[in-house]
């Protein structure tokens, strides 16, 4: 999914967008010698690892993770106006006075900066994308964060080529009736008209099955020539 094993345009890199607090992305990132950005401001975050090969700047590092209900390896002291310090792995148990930044999922994202600059970008990046994947998601109805970050990163998309919703394997019976809801869905997210149905493909081979075949050959390069990469 970072574009390493296809060809690649300098121009060109992909950002993952996350609702979830761990450190799962991060890990392999760091396991490939990707440093990681979480799209933060300069002046509003610090590097709390003790080394400069876990994070680095948006316009340095290799992965760009925006990750917009906080994570466990954030913290900052009772100011809110305090710069996040971004940990190689969670402090907990050793937080000394300061707190984990982890945001509930409410509607409520006032909250405390600079979690609106992880929103805005997030935003941009889907407004800007070539191609967008949605993985390990069920696209419950009753999210309005994911409703309203689609909707307004799609909203002024003048470039998208693709965008895939990867469901569990139809293959296994298990999932037949999650399938179809799955689907219906995503129907009723995306709300395709004729420009967007010419875009959406709903792929039920499962998320390993795809990143390791559909990805890089079928869905990548049949759906965009030249194997361009999202933003």
């Amino acid at each position: 999914m970072l574009g390493d094993f296809g060809r690649q345009s300098g121009a060109c890199r992909n950002t993952f967008i996350s609702f979830n607090y761990d450190l799962v992305v991060e890990e392999a990132a760091w396991a490939l010698g990707k440093r990681v950005s979480y799209g933060f401001a300069r002046d509003r975050w610090s590097n709390a690892s003790g080394s400069d090969v876990h994070f680095g700047e948006c316009r340095d590092a290799e992965v760009t993770l925006l990750k917009l209900h906080g994570s466990i390896n954030w913290t900052r002291g009772e100011g809110t106006e305090d710069p996040i310090a971004v940990h190689a792995a969670s402090p907990l148990g050793h937080l000394e006075g300061d707190r984990l930044v982890l945001i509930p999922p409410t509607w409520n994202k006032s909250l405390i900066a600079p979690i609106d600059q992880v929103w805005d970008a997030a935003v941009n990046a889907i407004a800007e994308a070539t191609r967008i994947i949605v993985l390990g998601y069920s696209v419950p109805a009753t999210d309005t964060h994911f409703r309203y970050l689609m909707a307004a990163g799609l909203l002024d998309n003048i470039s998208l080529r693709s965008v895939a919703f990867v469901g569990k394997s139809d293959t296994d019976p298990r999932y037949k009736d999650a399938n179809e809801s799955f689907r219906a869905r995503v129907d009723d997210l995306i709300q395709p008209g004729e420009w967007m149905r010419r875009r959406l493909t709903v792929e039920m081979d499962g998320a390993t099955k795809f990143l390791l075949t559909k990805l890089p050959y079928d869905w990548g390069r049949s759906r965009v020539p030249g194997y361009a990469h999202a933003s």
